[in-house]
């Protein structure tokens, strides 16, 4: 058995961890209320005596602070942080200046200046001086619209010269871009007809490349079968061919002319003028009628099956697809194709389809899905002679469009061709039937593709303008608002005939208004008692100084309160972080303990005073404030300081300020301080210490 009651020392560490010490525990140790024996109650008291006394310290340094903080202070320290922000701004200018000097004379020297200069100076030449020259001799033969003409065409060049300074563009991001489109509208503005053929003399079949390349390859049967190359409008050169050609075509990606004979494919390369070794069968019973490339792809039609092949540019003309007859003629009486050909800008595949009243049509398949898109109406006259051939050719400058060359033994002409909505939607209702998408979608996808558009995706939209949000609904429902502040957002709805998405829009962003909960108070106050409040603060304000004396350290305060043994958390109390896949948590719905307890506490501003419970059974009464709870208070003052100039605050209950408390306070030579009514957010018990406690 232990000869001390207290047991061993149960002294502990800084962070809480309990020290093993064999003496026994002689006193309550005042700072850490275990029992402890005198060697560490002498370390605990010095312990607590050099940490007060730090404490101390900071707390004059933080007034001082306070004392001397004024508003060029809080200038003076923003203004350096400005100052360090405008340098870094400064030095990151100067960083993206260097880099886009740098990058203006590399950008610069793509436009070929030389090149466009001669251009312009021919143009100017060629179709403005020569043409007024040749008037100035005829002076009497002048006309107002040969001036005007000539006017256009030195407008039309001033505006080239013009844009050439506009080609060079500074993006957002603040880097140089050469708008390439500026440039290559400048180079070919003004475009001269360098060679005329009537169409009773025609060529055979040809091909061009782009513009960039300038190539021309066209075949020609007399008086001996050759390929005419023409370079730049002016490099002419022949060379012969064994076989009659049927069809020409350009490959961007490989670079070459891809040409077809009856049973032969070769390549023209335009670098060498080089014609390559032929590739087929001269057995086969199939002719190379027509041909096309996009990207790595070849498309041909062989006759007399009229089967469509698709074969591998890459790997010597290896076949990867094939659709037969009835795939890519869809009508009865559908007799032959006359050519393929590609816009590859807008990947969409065309043939021309001879019929049964030898009268043509174009059709348009889309080339990802080899899906019909148009079935085109009858073109030319029907007449008993066999049409010979149909050629089309998409025009890149005129979106829709389709230039379209057909023959007779009599006859030759040119159309171009203009793919209308009309006849889309009547082509697509003949291929698609009761599935044909409506009138309007053709409509309106029709006048997007004649705009220039060439996909299907949508168009990046800011989402709906607030614009919408029409002003008389703003002002009804402010008033709706104004009128009944408890009006729910179904009620605004219903009355106003408008959506929720329109309602939310006008509360929140257009009318600045969010709904709350209106916060319980314990009494509503008349207007005489919140005048008496504000007197009260300002009278406490001036008194003591806006809390600058060092009256406030004569103040005491306290309040009794109950304390359950167990108060269940607050809705916000028991929030929880979750993962946005986690399951909510859930908790039992817990009420009050029965088992309470009533405690009196006191404290200062410098420290804590006493802590006083009410007795099982017993009433907060006057005679037990005045003589048991206020006595214990008193007494624990005085161990720091005399009774003299004290001040207790305490609120208006009915044991605080009856004739024995009044009298008690003032044997004792204690001030009771004044205190306004219905006022517990003025006590700092009620309004800071219990909650916190609790």
């Amino acid at each position: 058995m232990d000869s001390f009651p207290l047991g061993r020392c149960s002294v502990k560490n800084s962070s809480g961890t309990k020290i093993q010490c064999n003496r026994w525990a002689i006193l309550i140790c005042s700072h850490c209320n275990q029992g402890v024996c005198l060697e560490h109650h002498d370390i605990h008291k010095h312990e607590v005596q050099i940490r007060t006394h730090q404490l101390n310290n900071r707390i004059n340094d933080l007034r001082q602070i306070l004392h001397t903080l004024t508003y060029q202070q809080m200038i003076d320290n923003f203004q350096e942080k400005i100052d360090q922000w405008s340098k870094i701004c400064k030095n990151k200018i100067d960083v993206k200046h260097a880099q886009m000097s740098a990058q203006l004379s590399n950008e610069i020297k793509q436009i070929n200046i030389d090149q466009f200069r001669s251009i312009q100076l021919n143009n100017i030449e060629q179709y403005i001086g020569q043409p007024l020259t040749d008037l100035l001799h005829l002076p009497n033969n002048i006309q107002i619209k040969h001036i005007e003409t000539l006017e256009q065409q030195l407008e039309q060049i001033q505006q080239t010269i013009k844009d050439i300074f506009s080609c060079l563009q500074i993006t957002d991001d603040g880097h140089l871009k050469v708008d390439q489109s500026t440039i290559l509208i400048n180079n070919f503005s003004t475009l001269s007809s360098l060679h005329k053929y009537s169409l009773t003399d025609c060529p055979g079949a040809m091909a061009g490349s782009p513009l960039h390349h300038d190539y021309l390859l066209i075949f020609q049967s007399e008086p001996h079968f050759s390929l005419v190359f023409i370079e730049n409008n002016k490099h002419i050169t022949r060379t012969p061919i064994d076989y009659f050609v049927n069809d020409i075509c350009w490959s961007q990606t490989t670079q070459v002319f891809l040409i077809a004979t009856e049973y032969y494919l070769y390549e023209f390369y335009p670098l060498n003028n080089r014609l390559s070794q032929p590739y087929g069968n001269s057995k086969s019973s199939r002719i190379l009628w027509s041909l096309a490339c996009h990207l790595t792809d070849l498309y041909i039609i062989h006759k007399p099956d009229m089967i469509m092949y698709q074969r591998d540019l890459k790997k010597p003309f290896e076949k990867k697809r094939e659709w037969l007859k009835n795939d890519i003629m869809c009508e009865n009486g559908d007799q032959f194709i006359g050519s393929i050909r590609i816009d590859e800008q807008r990947q969409i595949l065309a043939l021309s389809i001879k019929q049964y009243d030898n009268r043509w049509r174009i059709d348009l398949f889309s080339i990802v899905l080899m899906q019909r898109l148009y079935c085109g109406s009858s073109f030319g006259v029907s007449i008993d002679i066999n049409p010979f051939y149909c050629t089309i050719t998409p025009l890149l400058n005129h979106h829709n469009q389709w230039l379209v060359q057909y023959s007779t033994n009599e006859t030759n002409q040119c159309v171009i061709l203009n793919e209308k909505a009309q006849e889309c939607l009547e082509s697509l209702h003949k291929t698609f039937g009761d599935s044909c998408v409506s009138r309007a979608t053709v409509y309106n996808w029709f006048a997007e593709f004649s705009r220039g558009r060439d996909h299907f995706e949508d168009e990046p939209r800011a989402g709906r303008p607030r614009t919408a949000v029409a002003p008389e609904n703003i002002e009804a429902v402010r008033e709706l608002v104004n009128i009944d502040p408890h009006i729910t957002c179904q009620q605004i709805e219903d009355t106003l005939q408008i959506g929720s998405a329109l309602t939310e829009i006008i509360l929140h962003d257009y009318l600045g208004l969010k709904k709350v909960t209106c916060r319980w108070v314990p009494h509503s106050l008349s207007e005489a008692q919140k005048q008496d409040r504000v007197d009260y603060c300002l009278q406490m304000l001036e008194e003591f100084d806006g809390g600058k004396s060092k009256r406030v350290y004569d103040i005491i305060t306290g309040d009794e309160s109950w304390f359950y043994y167990y108060d269940p958390k607050t809705k916000r109390q028991s929030q929880v972080w979750v993962a946005s896949n986690d399951p909510h948590p859930t908790k039992v719905r817990r009420q009050r303990s029965v088992g309470k307890h009533m405690f009196a506490i006191f404290f200062m501003k410098s420290s804590f005073n006493t802590i006083i419970r009410l007795e099982n059974g017993k009433t907060v009464t006057a005679k037990w404030y005045a003589n048991e709870c206020l006595t214990q208070v008193l007494k624990q003052v005085e161990k720091h300081r005399c009774l003299n100039g004290l001040l207790i605050h305490h609120d208006n209950a009915p044991a605080h300020r009856v004739a024995l408390t009044m009298e008690y306070l003032d044997t004792q030579h204690v001030k009771l301080m004044g205190h306004p009514a219905y006022s517990p957010d003025l006590t700092p018990c009620d309004s800071w210490l219990f909650p916190k406690i609790k």
